[in-house]
């Protein structure tokens, strides 16, 4: 994961979102998503009921 990639978020019992990597920990442990491109930009932290899954530029589909 790095700053100014796309990402989805899923969070617990929530419809699946899309954002923006904004910024990371040096450790890239804890992100910053600019979700949707809105603010405020919610931090994440270890142990937090969500998955953050880049975007692949080019997704295989057959």
């Amino acid at each position: 994961m790095s700053s100014g990639q796309e990402a989805e978020i899923r969070e617990s019992g929530q419809p699946a979102r899309r954002g923006v990597i904004d910024n990371l920990t040096p450790d890239a442990s804890v992100p910053w998503v600019r979700i949707d491109g809105h603010a405020p930009r919610p931090i994440y932290l270890a142990g937090d009921p969500v998955e953050i899954l880049p975007e692949l530029e080019n997704p295989v589909a057959y």
